[in-house]
C-alpha cells in the first residue's frame, strides 16, 4: 500500500510541476523540455514529434489514434 502511495504522489506532483510551467498556446518548450527530461531521469527514450510535441514509447498500447505504432504515447 505504500508503494502505491508513493507512485500517487510522484505523478500528483509531476503533474502539478508541469502545471506551473508557463506553456500558453504555442509556447509549450519549456514543458516539453522539462517532460524530455523528467522521462530520460527514468529511463525512457522520448522523443520530439516534427512539430515539437513529446513521444515515448511506454511499452503498451497505443495511445494515440493517429499513430498505427504499437505502444507510443503522444503528448502535446
Amino acid at each position: 500500500m505504500k508503494l502505491k502511495k508513493k507512485y500517487i504522489d510522484l505523478a500528483v506532483n509531476q503533474t502539478e510541476t508541469l502545471c506551473r510551467i508557463p506553456s500558453p498556446s504555442g509556447f509549450t518548450l519549456k514543458a516539453t523540455e522539462y517532460l524530455i527530461d523528467e522521462l530520460k531521469k527514468i529511463g525512457f527514450q522520448p522523443e520530439y514529434s516534427r512539430k515539437k510535441s513529446v513521444i515515448v514509447n511506454l511499452g503498451g498500447l497505443c495511445l494515440n489514434r493517429y499513430d498505427s505504432g504499437f505502444g507510443r504515447f503522444v503528448w502535446a
